[in-house]
């Protein structure tokens, strides 16, 4: 059975919520869901919420299919004043493509910064990819 786990989710001024699950498509709803409700709790315009939707089905996709066999996909969510942050993170052998294609375009058109980082990991061969995207509320509802 799969391990998923929420730490917290708040609506405070600035709260962060850790979740930790499969690295497996079938558990992107979950991550959706939970970056859905923090958005729409910390008053993002639907049409930000639905930007921030797809941009955690961009980010997902891609850390699921850099994957290792059995790592856990990593989120952190941060949602501080006007701005939503996701950080994610997986453990790799392959690591991220060295020049994005379509879903980067595509991710750096849905949201204000896309950050990228890849480092070695614990074990020989392993890499721990890290990508996060900063998305900012510009209106009320």
């Amino acid at each position: 059975m799969a391990e998923t786990g929420v730490n917290k989710v708040s609506a405070r001024p600035q709260s962060t919520t850790e979740l930790r699950v499969e690295a497996a498509r079938d558990q992107l709803p979950i991550i959706r869901a939970v970056a859905r409700t923090l958005a729409h709790r910390r008053g993002f315009l639907l049409t930000e919420i639905a930007d921030i939707t797809r941009a955690v089905d961009e980010v997902g996709a891609a850390l699921i299919d850099a994957a290792t066999l059995g790592s856990p996909l990593r989120c952190s969510f941060e949602v501080s004043g006007s701005a939503f942050l996701l950080t994610t993170a997986v453990t790799s052998h392959r690591g991220l493509p060295r020049y994005p294609g379509a879903r980067w375009r595509s991710l750096e058109a849905l949201t204000d910064r896309v950050l990228t980082t890849d480092l070695l990991g614990e074990s020989s061969g392993e890499r721990e990819v890290v990508v996060a995207f900063i998305k900012q509320r510009r209106g009320r509802r």
